[in-house]
């Protein structure tokens, strides 16, 4: 049970973390950014549109993962159901910043997925996705309790197993969540900005 929800939490990292990516290097192949570039409709609200219209697919992978913990016979028991939606939510929103930030790095340095690639990985890893983030050694130790994800995916685990995530936790969780938001698409549309002056916007 206890790597199955950090398995489900780096399917919310991967998912997040490359939806954008994927889809500014697929309008890129096509040879279609300069016409979504032109369209009438800000290009950063076409890029979260399509990432918006793949979220139904990726929530019926998150139940079929559920659903398979469930028949294994792995020991879940979420018993307040609104702290696990809040936390799908925050989960989704955090992440989802992370994804905007990779998709501007996209465009000022171009090939950015071996970044986000090797990024995700080391999130698992200091995470404690796999095993306990208390066994990692050292510095590295105090360098996975320091980040954010590593409480986060602490309070998915508690709210799995039933202990209620408490609201001071949640609120400053979404508050950090809404602030990486706004950064992300801020620095997304400083790059895209960027990128349309130099000419290299449709460049891979």
């Amino acid at each position: 049970a206890f790597v199955f929800a950090g398995i489900i939490f780096g399917r919310f990292f991967h998912f997040f973390s490359s939806v954008f990516t994927d889809f500014l290097k697929h309008e890129q192949h096509r040879g279609t950014m300069e016409h979504l570039m032109c369209a009438p409709t800000a290009f950063s609200s076409t890029a979260y549109a399509a990432a918006a219209a793949k979220l139904p697919r990726f929530a019926v992978e998150i139940t079929a993962l559920a659903w398979t913990g469930f028949a294994l016979g792995l020991r879940f028991r979420p018993t307040d159901i609104a702290g696990v939606a809040a936390l799908c939510v925050i989960t989704a929103a955090g992440f989802a910043a992370t994804g905007i930030f990779f998709a501007g790095l996209a465009l000022d340095i171009k090939r950015s997925e071996q970044a986000g690639w090797l990024f995700s990985s080391l999130v698992e890893i200091l995470s404690g996705v796999y095993f306990p983030a208390t066994r990692l050694p050292g510095a590295v130790g105090w360098i996975s309790s320091h980040l954010p994800t590593t409480a986060l995916l602490d309070m998915w685990r508690g709210a799995l197993s039933g202990n209620a995530p408490r609201f001071g936790n949640l609120l400053l969780a979404g508050a950090t969540a809404i602030l990486m938001i706004f950064a992300a698409d801020a620095y997304f549309r400083r790059a895209l900005r960027g990128a349309a002056r130099r000419g290299d916007v449709s460049i891979y």
